[in-house]
């Protein structure tokens, strides 16, 4: 079982608190876009990837033998500890939306310190990204759960993960026991990284003058040779303007577009040209037209009864989207032309600032197909307008005008249709702009919507901390004092 570092630390009630309220509301965006807390519909996939000995055979701590039950109690017990604010179990997805991989984040808040277990599919094993993986869930550590050392173990015979863990600056301690859930020991080599150590690497292994925030960005080259098929993505300054282009169905985002969509967010928050704002909008009579119902039921994956499961594309594809583009660091503003009807209602919802098109409507359409609204749905619309109009538009599927939209406080401006992409970029540019902070707040903002006062307190607090070491904040206090316009640069 996971034992704490040898180095002992001691954590001020303060920040054992800080810490355990990290655990339970933890980002997850600096891990990957297809990074999500494991839940009970990942078992079976859990259970897939760690049925290779290849995986498996090399972590001490899982549980044994590896079946739906065990994987399935050890999930839950997983979830019980990040209530508690000790342990975080995630899963990374692939592009079909397969489990290709797992980290489990053990956590001792009371010391300040915890440790990462994990492993990922053989097919990903070698595909030249590990060590920037490592260094980025090392970096997620540090500066997103807020510990001040981090231990890490290898067993003698696994010298890939030694090769990472050695390259990434880790100092060795030594061997250690490990002890396995039924009680038996497994030799391990043993390292240790404090966090001020971690932020004065300026390397990350022989050669590599990159550093771990730099290791997790796509080539340019990759960026610039990006095609798409189902959205359109350019820029326009520092704002990423993308759009949904599907002329034939009205831009209905079936999980080809949806996958799209994540990478296009996913670049514009990592790619060598990190944007400041992204502007989504939708080409051509609509915003998009709902989940693309074409492909008919032999598309989705079977559920244990044999029949289609219609909600697995949700777990695998849409929801890592939604919660991707909540999370994002950086404001969005949507434009929204046309319907915006089922999945794509809440792809326009999710933006901070929404501006309408006067013929441009809102529809929860779910109930016409015999469905329930999800992609995040029926989480914003009672918070939005209240559970009275939640219910309204989720139970009878009647269309929402722009105009009682903006009257219900659903969305922010209505503008004449051939206004509608000028006044939606004058607001992007007007966010891109501005200073870093903006994107915290939009965190935060987004944040409240599941906090306790205290809570959010606390979170406010922290947002502070790192926005008042941010240049645009000297910049922000310069101008003041010099009674001139502030210029920012997003840093």
């Amino acid at each position: 079982m996971s034992a704490p570092p040898k180095t002992v630390l001691v954590a001020s009630p303060e920040e054992e608190a800080a810490i355990r309220d990290a655990v339970r509301v933890a980002d997850l965006t600096l891990l990957g876009p297809t990074s999500v807390v494991a839940a009970a519909g990942h078992v079976a996939g859990l259970v897939a990837l760690l049925a290779d000995p290849a995986v498996s055979g090399p972590i001490y701590d899982l549980p044994r033998p590896i079946t739906q039950a065990s994987i399935g109690a050890w999930v839950a017990e997983a979830e019980r500890l990040r209530a508690e604010g000790e342990a975080l179990l995630t899963v990374s997805l692939d592009e079909t939306g397969a489990v290709a991989g797992y980290s489990r984040f053990t956590v001792w808040p009371e010391r300040s310190s915890a440790e990462i277990a994990g492993a990922r599919r053989a097919d990903k094993q070698n595909a030249g990204s590990g060590k920037a993986g490592a260094a980025g869930s090392f970096n997620w550590m540090f500066e997103t759960l807020g510990v001040r050392l981090i231990g890490v173990t290898a067993a003698l015979d696994n010298p890939r993960s030694a090769r990472v863990i050695e390259a990434a600056g880790f100092k060795p301690m030594g061997r250690r026991d490990s002890v396995r859930p039924d009680g038996s020991l497994r030799p391990s080599r043993y390292w240790e990284m404090t966090r001020d150590a971690w932020r004065g690497l300026t390397t990350l292994g022989e050669g590599a003058a990159t550093s771990p925030k730099q290791s997790a960005r796509r080539p340019a080259s990759e960026e610039a040779n990006m095609s798409y098929q189902k959205i359109k993505v350019s820029n326009d300054g520092a704002v990423r303007v993308i759009a949904l282009s599907d002329a034939a169905t009205m831009n209905a985002a079936g999980v080809d577009m949806a996958a799209e969509l994540h990478d296009a967010f996913k670049t514009a928050v990592d790619g060598p040209s990190p944007a400041r704002a992204v502007l989504l909008t939708g080409e051509g009579r609509g915003f998009c037209s709902g989940a693309n119902l074409s492909a008919g039921p032999a598309t989705r994956a079977p559920d244990s009864d044999g029949r289609p499961d219609a909600g697995s594309a949700l777990e695998t594809v849409y929801n890592p989207l939604v919660t991707y583009m909540k999370e994002l660091p950086i404001p969005i503003v949507t434009a929204v032309n046309g319907a915006a009807a089922g999945v794509g209602c809440s792809l326009a919802l999710l933006g901070d600032l929404i501006v309408a098109a006067e013929s441009a409507y809102f529809l929860q359409a779910f109930r016409r197909i015999g469905l329930v609204p999800d992609g995040g749905s029926t989480y914003m619309l009672p918070r939005l307008i209240g559970k009275a109009r939640a219910m309204e538009m989720a139970l009878l599927g009647e269309r929402v005008s722009a105009a009682q939209a903006l009257d219900w406080g659903l969305i922010n401006r209505v503008v004449p249709d051939a206004e509608l992409q000028s006044a939606a970029m004058t607001l992007a540019q007007a966010l891109a702009t501005g200073p870093a902070s903006l994107g915290l707040t939009r965190q935060t903002l987004w944040a409240s919507m599941d906090s306790e006062w205290a809570e959010q307190l606390h979170r406010e607090r922290l947002a502070q901390k790192v926005a008042g070491k941010t240049s645009d904040f000297a910049e922000g206090v310069a101008a003041f004092l010099g009674k001139r316009p502030a210029v920012f640069q997003g840093k």
